[in-house]
């Protein structure tokens, strides 16, 4: 903390009031402790909530963990199609090294896309951008 001694039981318990009251940045960091076990008991049901709520938002480095989420199916089965939309997402986002990684994440994934599944991908991404 900046004048105080960090706690990440008080700063979890802070971006859990932010994020209930739909504060995008609240909502990614939330996901990221539940994620880890910082401050919190450690769910991956948790951090899929609130990673879909920032990335729903528009929160580019929550719509990359999110596609990272589908794509290992930590919490959620899973599936190669939404780890694409969303890494695609977040790349038309992110700048430097974190679009980088998030285009090679998102090419490794198209090479084990079938044919009808890339074009659902593309489609999805596509409807995402367009609401």
């Amino acid at each position: 903390g900046l004048g105080v001694a960090k706690n990440a039981r008080r700063a979890a318990g802070w971006y859990l009031r932010a994020a209930q009251h739909g504060n995008a940045s609240a909502q990614y960091n939330i996901a990221v402790f539940r994620q880890l076990g910082k401050g919190v008991e450690r769910s991956d049901a948790a951090a899929l909530k609130w990673h879909s709520a920032a990335a729903a938002q528009g929160h580019h480095k929550a719509q990359n963990n999110l596609g990272a989420i589908y794509f290992t199916g930590a919490g959620v089965a899973r599936n190669l199609v939404e780890a694409w939309k969303w890494l695609t997402l977040a790349a038309d986002g992110l700048t430097g090294q974190d679009r980088k990684v998030a285009l090679q994440n998102r090419d490794r994934i198209e090479s084990d896309l079938s044919a009808d599944a890339r074009v659902e991908a593309k489609r999805r991404a596509a409807a995402f951008k367009s609401r």
